[in-house]
């Protein structure tokens, strides 16, 4: 579960995909690049603009 990751966990990307799993992280990081390119809501559980 995401809510449990540690500080380390919640900022590596190949740790996020896993959680999310592959499909779900590359749909959010989707969104992220669409929504946030300039990655301004980076705190906690980092999604990079795909």
């Amino acid at each position: 579960m995401v809510n449990f990751l540690s500080v380390e966990e919640a900022t590596d990307p190949k740790r996020l995909s896993e959680v999310y799993g592959a499909e779900r992280y590359r749909r959010l990081a989707a969104a992220k690049k669409a929504y946030d390119r300039t990655n301004m809501f980076r705190v906690s559980h980092n999604i990079l603009p795909g």
